[in-house]
């Protein structure tokens, strides 16, 4: 029989606990998150030529972070795809 070590348990300042804390200070530097990637959305759109959802702009965004993982891991990345995944949720049916 194979022993597989033990999982190490998430330590508190694991990237999706500081989702919450990034949440906080992303919201006072860019205003409102829906707002921010609405408005992203409508530039994004402007510059393709075609409409764009903030449910493709989130999308993008974690493509954009995933294709950089694949170079090199950074928690940066991992938290920003949390907080981009997590947005999603919240808003999806908006837009």
């Amino acid at each position: 029989m194979i022993r597989r070590p033990p999982r190490s348990t998430p330590k508190p300042s694991s990237a999706a606990s500081d989702v919450y804390k990034r949440q906080g200070d992303r919201a006072a530097a860019y205003g409102d998150a829906y707002v921010n990637h609405k408005r992203i959305a409508d530039m994004w759109s402007v510059i393709f030529g075609q409409e764009v959802t903030v449910k493709q702009v989130l999308l993008c965004m974690i493509a954009l972070k995933t294709a950089r993982l694949v170079h090199d891991s950074h928690e940066d990345s991992w938290v920003d795809i949390c907080g981009y995944a997590g947005l999603g949720g919240e808003i999806d049916g908006k837009g």
